[in-house]
C-alpha cells in the first residue's frame, strides 16, 4: 500500500535523529501489529481475542502508558494474559512460572536488554551490575551460601564414605590375609556329636552343669616331621578357659601315665600311645572317659615350632640348673638337624635368656634327678619346663605389636592341627591379651612308677583321688564325686598293678 509523503519525511526525519519510528499493519485476520524495524527493535502483536489496546493521546496520537517516573509499562488484559510491567525503581516484571513464584531483572543504565530463563523451581534470580554484566545481589548469595553448605555437606559424605571404603578394603585384606594363614592349618572334624553323646551318658548332671562354664581343649605337642595326625605326643595338655573371667589354666597329663585308652573295654596303655596308634578322636575321649571332662576341641603342634616362636618374641628367660646344661647342649644337635637353626651352647648355669632352639632343648630334658616335691625329675620335671616355657611365651605375646603377632601366627599355622574354626581361632587371637594363665600342674597328682602290662608307666594313686583334685583345681568344684565310669576305671587299675 503506498504511503503518503508526510509519513515518508516522518520516517526520514526519524532515522536522522536516530529514533525508532514503528509502522503499524494489519495481520491476515485485519488485527494491527507492530512490526520491528531493520534494527531489530522489539513489536507488539494483538492475541487472538483482540484484546491488546494502546491509548491515544488529546492530540490522536497512539502511545504506550508511562508510569510517574516516565516509564513505559504494559498491561494484562482482564483474562490474566501476559504484561510487561515496570515498578517505580525501574524493575521489569514477567510472568510467573508453574509455582507462582515471581522473579524479576533489573536493567542497567544503558538500557540493555537482559532476559534469563527460570530454573523448573522459579527459584533462581539474577542482577545486572552497572556496566550490563551479570551480577550476584544479596537474594543470590543466600541461595550462593546455601548451595555451597550443601557442597560442603556432600563432600564430606563423600569423605566419610570414602574413609569407609578404605576401611572396607583393609578389613578385607586382613580377613583375605588371615584366610590364607590359616588355611595352611591342617583341620580335623571330629565326630563331636558321639563324643558329647559319650560324656552326656557319663557324667552326672551336677558335674556337667559345673563344666558348663569352661571351655576345655585337648593340647598336643608331637615330634612328627611331617603329618601331626600320627606320631606319639609327648605333650598332653588339658587347657581349661572360664568363659567368664578368661582365666587359663594348664593341667599336664604325663605321657606314661597309664589309662583306659578311652573304647570303654579296660584296655589300658600309655596315654601317650593312644594319639599315635588310635589318632587324635580316641585321644580325647581317652581325656574325658578317665578325667570326667567334656573336651570336644583340640589343637596339635608340631613341638619344633616352639624354636621359631621364641625367636619370634625376642627369647625367654630361664633360670638353667648346672645339671640341666649337658642335656640341653645334646638336644640342640637333634634339633638344629630338624629345624635347621644355628647350635649356640649354653656354659653356665643361672637366669639367662634362651633363644629358639635353646629353649626346644630345654623342654625336651627328661632325664635329671627329683630335687624336692616341685622338681621331681624325669618326665615330670619335663612337663614343668615345657609350662613354664609356654608361661613366658603366652605373657610376651599379650605385650606384642600386631606385627610381631602376625609372624608368629606365619610361622605357627602351617605347623598345626586343628578342629577349631578359623572363626574361633581368630577370636581367641583377638581376645589374647584379656587372658591370663593363672596357674598349672601335672596329673597325676598321686603317683608311682611300675612296669606293668603296657611297660614303665606313671600309676595314679589312685585314679578317682586324683580326678577329684583335678577338678578342684580347673574348676574349683569342692563338691565333685567321680562318675561310675571314673571309679570303675579306677578300681581296674589298682587290681591289675597293685597299687591303690
Amino acid at each position: 500500500m503506498a504511503r503518503s509523503r508526510d509519513e515518508r519525511e516522518n520516517r526520514r526525519a526519524g532515522r536522522e535523529a536516530g529514533h525508532t519510528t514503528q509502522t503499524n499493519q494489519q495481520n491476515p485476520n485485519g488485527q494491527q501489529y507492530y512490526q520491528q524495524n531493520p534494527n531489530g527493535q522489539q513489536y507488539y502483536q494483538q492475541n487472538p481475542n483482540g484484546q491488546q489496546y494502546y491509548q491515544q493521546n488529546p492530540n490522536g496520537q497512539q502511545y504506550y502508558q508511562q508510569n510517574p517516573n516516565g516509564q513505559q509499562y504494559y498491561q494484562q488484559n482482564p483474562n490474566g494474559q501476559q504484561y510487561y510491567q515496570q515498578n517505580p525503581n525501574g524493575q521489569q516484571y514477567y510472568q510467573q512460572n508453574p509455582n507462582g513464584q515471581q522473579q524479576y531483572y533489573r536493567q542497567n543504565p544503558n538500557g540493555q536488554q537482559q532476559y534469563y530463563q527460570q530454573n523448573p523451581y522459579g527459584q533462581q534470580r539474577y542482577y545486572q551490575n552497572a556496566r550490563g554484566q551479570q551480577g550476584y545481589g544479596v537474594p543470590y548469595q543466600a541461595e550462593m551460601a546455601e548451595a555451597n553448605d550443601k557442597k560442603k555437606k556432600k563432600k564430606k559424605k563423600r569423605k566419610v564414605l570414602f574413609v569407609f571404603e578404605i576401611l572396607l578394603l583393609l578389613v578385607l585384606a586382613v580377613g583375605l590375609y588371615a584366610a590364607a594363614t590359616l588355611s595352611k592349618v591342617q583341620r580335623v572334624q571330629l565326630k563331636d556329636d558321639e563324643i558329647k553323646q559319650k560324656v552326656q551318658e557319663q557324667l552326672p548332671e551336677y558335674t556337667a552343669k559345673a563344666l558348663q562354664g569352661y571351655w576345655n581343649i585337648a593340647l598336643y605337642g608331637v615330634d612328627s616331621r611331617e603329618n601331626l595326625d600320627v606320631g606319639q605326643s609327648d605333650t598332653i595338655m588339658v587347657c581349661s578357659i572360664n568363659k567368664d573371667t578368661k582365666e587359663v589354666k594348664l593341667a599336664s597329663v604325663y605321657r606314661d601315665t597309664y589309662l583306659e585308652t578311652g573304647d570303654g573295654s579296660y584296655n589300658f596303655r600309655k596315654a601317650t600311645d593312644v594319639y599315635g596308634i588310635y589318632g587324635v578322636e580316641r585321644s580325647i575321649q581317652m581325656l574325658n572317659e578317665n578325667l570326667d571332662l567334656d573336651i570336644s576341641d583340640f589343637l596339635t603342634v608340631n613341638m619344633n615350632v616352639v624354636a621359631e616362636v621364641v625367636n619370634d618374641i625376642g627369647g625367654v628367660d630361664i633360670d638353667v640348673r648346672e645339671d640341666e646344661i649337658n642335656f640341653l647342649n645334646g638336644y640342640q644337635n637333634e634339633g638344629s638337624e630338624i629345624t635347621g637353626l644355628e647350635i649356640v651352647p649354653v656354659t653356665s648355669a643361672g637366669m639367662q635368656t634362651l633363644n629358639g632352639l635353646q629353649a626346644l632343648s630345654y623342654c625336651r630334658i627328661r632325664y635329671t634327678e627329683a630335687i624336692d616335691s616341685e622338681h621331681e625329675g624325669l618326665d615330670y620335671e619335663r612337663t614343668y619346663r615345657q609350662r613354664k616355657v609356654l608361661e613366658q611365651i603366652l605373657e610376651k605375646v599379650k605385650k606384642m605389636d600386631p606385627i610381631t603377632i602376625t609372624n608368629i601366627v606365619k610361622d605357627v599355622m602351617g605347623q598345626v592341627s586343628t578342629s577349631l574354626s578359623t572363626t574361633e581361632i581368630l577370636n581367641l587371637a583377638k581376645d589374647v591379651a584379656s587372658y591370663s594363665l593363672t596357674d598349672t600342674t601335672g596329673f597325676p597328682f598321686e603317683k608311682q612308677t611300675g612296669d606293668v602290662d603296657a611297660g614303665d608307666c606313671v600309676i595314679p594313686v589312685n585314679l578317682a583321688q586324683n580326678v577329684t583334685e583335678l577338678h578342684q583345681f580347673l574348676f574349683a568344684n569342692e563338691d565333685y564325686t567321680p562318675s561310675d565310669t571314673v571309679q570303675g576305671i579306677s578300681d581296674e587299675i589298682a587290681y591289675r598293678t597293685g597299687i591303690s
